[in-house]
């Protein structure tokens, strides 16, 4: 395993080993666990321009993966920060 630091599309940092990829539950796209800072683990996977984004920001099942009752306030809402942030 070669794990590598990883700066996502929104600027956010991760760690990864990219050379382990697995696919999505749900769209069955090619996706990367990393971990956060915090540190929790998020999925993640290339755009078509080769840049490193979290895969809710383009899984069309996101929604499918939020947490309820969790306390953690709407995930969707930050997905919308997110990419209001990267000026989608």
């Amino acid at each position: 395993m070669k794990y590598e630091t990883i700066t996502l599309l929104g600027g956010a940092v991760v760690t990864a080993d990219i050379s382990k990829w697995s696919a999505c539950k749900k769209c069955k796209e090619k996706i990367v666990w990393a971990v956060t800072k915090t540190p929790k683990n998020i999925p993640i996977q290339q755009d078509g321009n080769g840049n490193w984004i979290a895969h809710f920001a383009l899984c069309a099942f996101a929604r499918d993966f939020r947490k309820l009752g969790s306390g953690e306030g709407d995930r969707l809402n930050e997905l919308e920060y997110q990419k209001q942030r990267e000026k989608w």
